[in-house]
Protein backbone atom coordinates (compact mmCIF):
# COMPACT_ATOMS: atom_id res chain seq x y z
CA UNK A 1 0.00 0.00 0.00
CA UNK A 2 1.20 3.28 -0.92
CA UNK A 3 2.39 5.45 2.08
CA UNK A 4 0.06 8.19 3.13
CA UNK A 5 1.09 11.77 1.72
CA UNK A 6 0.02 13.53 4.96
CA UNK A 7 2.40 11.13 7.32
CA UNK A 8 5.61 10.85 5.06
CA UNK A 9 7.74 13.46 3.52
CA UNK A 10 9.03 11.76 0.72
CA UNK A 11 5.70 10.85 -0.47
CA UNK A 12 4.10 14.41 0.33
CA UNK A 13 7.43 15.72 -1.73
CA UNK A 14 7.16 13.22 -4.46
CA UNK A 15 3.39 14.24 -4.90
CA UNK A 16 4.34 17.90 -4.71
CA UNK A 17 6.77 17.32 -7.55
CA UNK A 18 4.39 15.11 -9.62
CA UNK A 19 1.75 18.50 -9.51
CA UNK A 20 4.32 20.71 -10.32
CA UNK A 21 5.39 21.18 -14.12
CA UNK A 22 8.51 20.23 -16.07
CA UNK A 23 10.30 23.03 -15.09
CA UNK A 24 13.52 21.44 -16.24
CA UNK A 25 12.04 21.57 -19.66
CA UNK A 26 9.44 24.36 -19.46
CA UNK A 27 6.63 21.95 -20.68
CA UNK A 28 3.49 22.48 -18.87
CA UNK A 29 1.33 20.42 -21.55
CA UNK A 30 -0.21 23.77 -21.92
CA UNK A 31 0.42 24.36 -25.76
CA UNK A 32 -0.94 26.33 -28.46
CA UNK A 33 -3.41 23.25 -30.02
CA UNK A 34 -4.80 22.08 -26.01
CA UNK A 35 -5.76 25.99 -25.84
CA UNK A 36 -7.05 25.82 -29.11
CA UNK A 37 -9.15 22.52 -28.30
CA UNK A 38 -10.22 24.29 -24.85
CA UNK A 39 -11.39 27.17 -26.09
CA UNK A 40 -13.32 25.28 -28.86
CA UNK A 41 -15.05 23.65 -25.63
CA UNK A 42 -16.00 26.83 -23.83
CA UNK A 43 -16.46 29.55 -26.09
CA UNK A 44 -17.24 27.72 -29.76
CA UNK A 45 -15.99 28.82 -32.65
CA UNK A 46 -16.79 32.58 -34.65
CA UNK A 47 -20.33 30.85 -35.48
CA UNK A 48 -20.83 30.27 -31.93
CA UNK A 49 -20.78 26.42 -32.05
CA UNK A 50 -19.65 25.19 -28.82
CA UNK A 51 -17.75 21.49 -29.69
CA UNK A 52 -17.68 18.54 -27.13
CA UNK A 53 -14.15 17.01 -26.35
CA UNK A 54 -14.16 14.91 -29.34
CA UNK A 55 -15.03 17.44 -31.33
CA UNK A 56 -12.94 20.28 -30.22
CA UNK A 57 -9.91 17.58 -30.22
CA UNK A 58 -10.05 17.07 -33.71
CA UNK A 59 -10.39 20.59 -35.00
CA UNK A 60 -7.16 21.08 -32.74
CA UNK A 61 -5.49 18.40 -34.74
CA UNK A 62 -5.09 16.36 -31.25
CA UNK A 63 -6.66 13.14 -30.79
CA UNK A 64 -9.56 12.82 -27.77
CA UNK A 65 -7.52 10.69 -25.43
CA UNK A 66 -4.43 13.54 -25.85
CA UNK A 67 -6.84 16.12 -24.95
CA UNK A 68 -8.29 13.78 -21.90
CA UNK A 69 -4.72 13.81 -20.31
CA UNK A 70 -3.74 16.69 -20.89
CA UNK A 71 -6.55 18.01 -18.72
CA UNK A 72 -5.14 15.90 -16.02
CA UNK A 73 -2.52 18.22 -15.83
CA UNK A 74 -2.64 20.94 -13.49
CA UNK A 75 -1.66 23.59 -15.42
CA UNK A 76 -4.39 22.74 -18.47
CA UNK A 77 -7.06 22.54 -15.51
CA UNK A 78 -6.42 25.64 -14.58
CA UNK A 79 -6.47 27.40 -17.72
CA UNK A 80 -9.64 25.46 -18.50
CA UNK A 81 -11.33 26.60 -14.91
CA UNK A 82 -10.31 30.41 -15.67
CA UNK A 83 -11.53 30.18 -19.07
CA UNK A 84 -15.30 28.61 -18.23
CA UNK A 85 -14.89 31.01 -14.83
CA UNK A 86 -14.60 33.72 -17.65
CA UNK A 87 -17.23 32.80 -19.95
CA UNK A 88 -19.80 32.66 -16.67
CA UNK A 89 -18.54 36.11 -15.67
CA UNK A 90 -19.57 37.27 -19.71
CA UNK A 91 -23.38 35.80 -19.58
CA UNK A 92 -23.85 37.15 -15.99
CA UNK A 93 -25.11 40.56 -17.49
CA UNK A 94 -27.28 38.78 -20.27
CA UNK A 95 -28.63 36.07 -17.59
CA UNK A 96 -29.56 38.96 -14.73
CA UNK A 97 -31.42 40.41 -18.21
CA UNK A 98 -32.94 37.41 -18.71
CA UNK A 99 -34.41 37.01 -15.13
CA UNK A 100 -35.47 41.17 -14.97
CA UNK A 101 -37.80 40.46 -18.34
CA UNK A 102 -39.23 37.36 -17.29
CA UNK A 103 -39.93 39.19 -13.51
CA UNK A 104 -41.59 41.85 -15.83
CA UNK A 105 -43.54 40.34 -18.02
CA UNK A 106 -47.36 40.66 -18.35
CA UNK A 107 -48.79 37.72 -19.69
CA UNK A 108 -46.99 35.70 -16.19
CA UNK A 109 -49.25 37.64 -14.21
CA UNK A 110 -52.37 35.96 -15.53
CA UNK A 111 -51.85 32.43 -13.67
CA UNK A 112 -50.57 31.29 -10.56
CA UNK A 113 -47.86 29.24 -12.25
CA UNK A 114 -46.80 32.69 -13.94
CA UNK A 115 -46.94 34.17 -10.74
CA UNK A 116 -45.05 31.84 -9.19
CA UNK A 117 -42.01 31.93 -12.01
CA UNK A 118 -42.10 35.55 -11.52
CA UNK A 119 -41.56 35.44 -7.90
CA UNK A 120 -38.87 32.96 -8.32
CA UNK A 121 -37.33 35.10 -10.84
CA UNK A 122 -37.40 38.09 -8.23
CA UNK A 123 -36.26 35.78 -5.49
CA UNK A 124 -33.24 34.91 -8.12
CA UNK A 125 -32.35 39.08 -8.89
CA UNK A 126 -32.01 39.51 -4.90
CA UNK A 127 -29.58 36.04 -4.43
CA UNK A 128 -32.18 34.69 -2.76
CA UNK A 129 -32.63 31.15 -3.57
CA UNK A 130 -30.99 29.28 -6.75
CA UNK A 131 -29.79 31.81 -9.06
CA UNK A 132 -28.10 35.23 -8.08
CA UNK A 133 -25.35 33.89 -6.67
CA UNK A 134 -24.36 30.71 -9.11
CA UNK A 135 -24.84 27.64 -7.05
CA UNK A 136 -25.23 26.84 -3.24
CA UNK A 137 -25.25 23.64 -0.67
CA UNK A 138 -28.18 22.68 0.95
CA UNK A 139 -28.25 20.25 3.74
CA UNK A 140 -30.71 18.51 5.36
CA UNK A 141 -30.29 16.92 8.72
CA UNK A 142 -32.55 14.42 10.38
CA UNK A 143 -32.10 12.85 13.87
CA UNK A 144 -33.76 9.74 14.80
CA UNK A 145 -33.71 9.47 18.62
CA UNK A 146 -32.64 5.88 19.55
CA UNK A 147 -35.09 4.11 22.30
CA UNK A 148 -37.44 1.49 22.90
CA UNK A 149 -40.58 0.46 20.91
CA UNK A 150 -43.56 -0.58 22.60
CA UNK A 151 -46.22 -2.57 20.83
CA UNK A 152 -49.72 -1.33 22.42
CA UNK A 153 -51.61 -3.97 19.87
CA UNK A 154 -53.93 -6.05 21.57
CA UNK A 155 -52.85 -10.00 22.01
CA UNK A 156 -54.78 -12.50 20.26
CA UNK A 157 -57.19 -14.09 22.15
CA UNK A 158 -56.14 -17.61 23.80
CA UNK A 159 -58.37 -20.32 23.17
CA UNK A 160 -58.45 -22.01 26.67
CA UNK A 161 -58.09 -25.67 27.04
CA UNK A 162 -57.70 -29.10 29.45
CA UNK A 163 -54.26 -29.90 29.82
CA UNK A 164 -54.91 -33.92 30.48
CA UNK A 165 -54.19 -35.81 27.99
CA UNK A 166 -56.47 -37.27 25.24
CA UNK A 167 -57.65 -40.73 25.48
CA UNK A 168 -58.31 -42.48 22.02
CA UNK A 169 -61.35 -43.63 21.61
CA UNK A 170 -61.90 -47.40 20.11
CA UNK A 171 -64.48 -47.02 16.97
CA UNK A 172 -66.60 -50.12 16.26
CA UNK A 173 -66.13 -52.52 18.87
Amino acid sequence: MAPRIDSSPDALIKNWRALKPNTATGRTGLTRRVRFALDLMVFGDDSGKRFSKAEAAEAARLTPRALRAALNKPSVLAYYRSQVSALREGEAAQNIATIIEIRDSMTLKASPAGQRVRLQAASALMGEGGGGDGGGVRVAINVITPGYVIDLTEPAPTIEHDARPMIPLEVGG
